[in-house]
């Protein structure tokens, strides 16, 4: 008989030890089309091409992971989170242009499930401001309240 052990927590004991500034530069993609990652920062290679202008991150640490991983491609995200995360991952870059937007009214489950389902972002020629607009615009006549915070760890 063998015994397993499993270890829960934080992977790593600090992410100090990375001297990474916390906000990169975008890459010159001046238009292009949106992906989207709901709660599966896993899938973030597989949602974004060379025609990626930005993703939406939905999730606390869905977002903190996809903006980490997508700064390191100079591409943005628009985080759509609600503040229960896991903090799973802390220290996390994001690629400059990146937004968060912290809801207060509803949960960023409802949130992502209706913004995927919706076809506001269903074109490929979206500049990194049309999609901004876009999203801010969907939540407000959601009548989802939410308040615009740049920094992924809060």
């Amino acid at each position: 008989m063998s015994t397993a052990y499993i270890k829960t927590g934080h992977l790593r004991p600090s992410n100090d030890t990375f001297d990474r500034p916390s906000t990169l530069p975008s890459r010159p993609l001046k238009r292009g089309e949106v992906s989207f990652v709901n709660h599966c920062a896993e899938s973030t290679f597989e949602s974004v091409n060379e025609k990626t202008i930005c993703v939406i991150t939905v999730g606390d640490d869905t977002t903190a992971i996809c903006g980490d991983i997508l700064s390191r491609a100079g591409i943005p995200i628009i985080g759509v989170t609600d503040g229960d995360g896991d903090e799973i991952y802390t220290g996390a870059s994001k690629a400059e242009g990146s937004i968060i937007l912290r809801l207060k009214n509803t949960s960023d489950d409802d949130v992502g499930a209706l913004l995927e389902g919706s076809s506001v972002l269903d074109r490929d020629d979206f500049t990194l401001d049309d999609v901004v607009d876009v999203v801010i615009d969907f939540l407000r006549q959601s009548s989802v309240e939410f308040v615009l915070n740049n920094n992924l760890n809060e």
